[in-house]
């Protein structure tokens, strides 16, 4: 009963957290032993039917970016919710993938590095706005002034619509 109780409480923490994506249970390895320390049970109207180990829905890949001013996301980087930290002197253009379900990207300025970012569709989906809920017209972009704390997370619904789930410093529609 306490091994149920405290994974209740683990997944109803991760569910309230920012940065929690749903995940496909049919994608899942099928439960045959659970570990409790390690393994999280997504409930589902049959019943628990898969696991993920707190290991694997934890890690995030992180890419420190420096190379030049067009970071363009692949999809296997969506894919896998990758986390990008600028380091680059001078403005930093993001060009989303083709948005999938389930796709999730984060880009940040790095540490004393005041830079301009943008963060650009791949020209035929939409960027949905936070502070109104509305899509941007395609192939526009959102971009934020230059500060050290920039900041912006997305999140992909669909084929069309990447919402932006968080952002810090000043960011507008262009």
């Amino acid at each position: 009963m306490k091994r149920i109780f405290l994974a209740l409480c683990i997944v109803s923490l991760l569910a309230s957290t920012a940065w929690a994506v749903d995940v496909k249970i049919s994608a899942l390895p099928a439960v045959t032993s659970v570990t409790p320390a390690s393994d999280i049970l997504p409930v589902v109207a049959a019943g628990a039917t898969s696991k993920i180990t707190v290991a694997n829905f934890m890690k995030m890949g992180v890419v420190v970016y420096s190379a030049d001013g067009a970071l363009n996301v692949t999809a296997d980087q969506a894919n896998q919710g990758t986390f990008f930290i600028n380091t680059y002197a001078g403005t930093l253009v993001m060009t989303l993938p083709a948005a999938g379900a389930g796709m999730a990207v984060c880009l940040r300025n790095g540490q004393n590095n005041s830079r301009i970012l943008q963060v650009h569709s791949d020209g035929t989906d939409y960027l949905v706005l936070p502070a109104t809920g509305v899509r941007n017209t395609a192939a526009n972009h959102f971009a934020a002034t230059a500060s050290p704390t920039n900041q912006i997370c997305l999140v992909a619904v669909d084929t069309t619509d990447w919402y932006i789930t968080s952002t810090v410093g000043t960011w507008a529609a262009e």
